[in-house]
């Protein structure tokens, strides 16, 4: 039979773990301190140098901004088959006059003068003589009756589309009588012609016109005028407009459309 091995009289009490009292609980806070400081540093940026604060060493003053700012056009973009270019921005205070000049490898090739309003913006077209191909153009402004240039933006031109109609908003035929619609040609074409169609594409009326003399983008648009004669006849209330450019070889190598309003009266 084993002997007993369960000491006489009342058992020892042992302690398990950290103490605990007093001193324990001092401890316990030092540790909590320590880690929320920790976490505090992890979360808040350490200074940075002596100095202005935000100022990192050697950074540099950021550049002065341009005098006037550009929205239009951007730099990079391009002007598809335009015969004008929309500039538009904000000048600074006092600068009442812009001119503005569109070049192509330093000819220019469009210019205009843009008023700034009070609120310091600008906003207006600048008519150019477009490219005979896309091409890199530099948009230059200068405040008027001044020589410093005030900003620049390079971005490219298409080539311009060789007819362009005259106000085509305000295209109003009238049955039995005669509608004269005005045409910018570009370049060089032999022919005009114009078709007048209904919506669902039968014919109303034709014109023509032939043009004298080879024509030239460098010397600028010419103005030429077609008459389409309207029948006496009930008519649709909108037509299409077809203005077609004929070359010296009898090649249709421009085709324009515009909406037209018709009436009775």
């Amino acid at each position: 039979m084993r002997p007993d091995s369960t000491p006489k009289g009342d058992p020892v009490p042992v302690a398990i773990g950290a103490p605990r009292g007093p001193r324990a609980a001092i401890l316990v806070g030092l540790l909590v301190v320590v880690a929320a400081a920790g976490a505090f540093g992890r979360l808040v940026p350490s200074p940075g140098p002596a100095g202005d604060p935000g100022t990192s060493p050697g950074a540099s003053s950021p550049s002065p901004e341009p005098a006037v700012q550009l929205v239009s056009p951007i730099a990079g973009v391009v002007q598809l088959r335009s015969t004008e270019v929309l500039v538009r921005g904000v000048a600074d205070p006092g600068i009442r006059r812009l001119d503005v000049t569109v070049k192509v490898g330093g000819q220019p090739i469009g210019q205009g003068i843009l008023d700034v309003n009070a609120g310091r913006r600008f906003d207006g077209l600048i008519p150019i003589t477009p490219p005979a191909h896309r091409t890199s153009a530099i948009l230059e402004i200068r405040e008027v009756g001044r020589t410093e240039r005030l900003t620049e933006v390079s971005f490219y031109v298409d080539a311009g589309a060789l007819l362009l109609p005259i106000d085509p908003s305000a295209l109003h035929g009238r049955a039995g009588r005669v509608l004269i619609v005005d045409v910018l040609v570009y370049g060089r074409l032999r022919e005009l012609r114009g078709l007048l169609t209904g919506v669902d594409g039968h014919l109303i009326a034709t014109g023509s016109t032939m043009l004298s003399g080879p024509g030239s983008v460098r010397g600028g648009p010419r103005t030429v005028a077609i008459k389409l004669e309207i029948p006496n006849e009930p008519l649709p209330s909108r037509a299409r407009l077809h203005l077609l450019g004929i070359d010296a070889a009898g090649i249709e190598v421009e085709h324009i459309d515009a909406n037209v309003i018709l009436s009775a009266d």
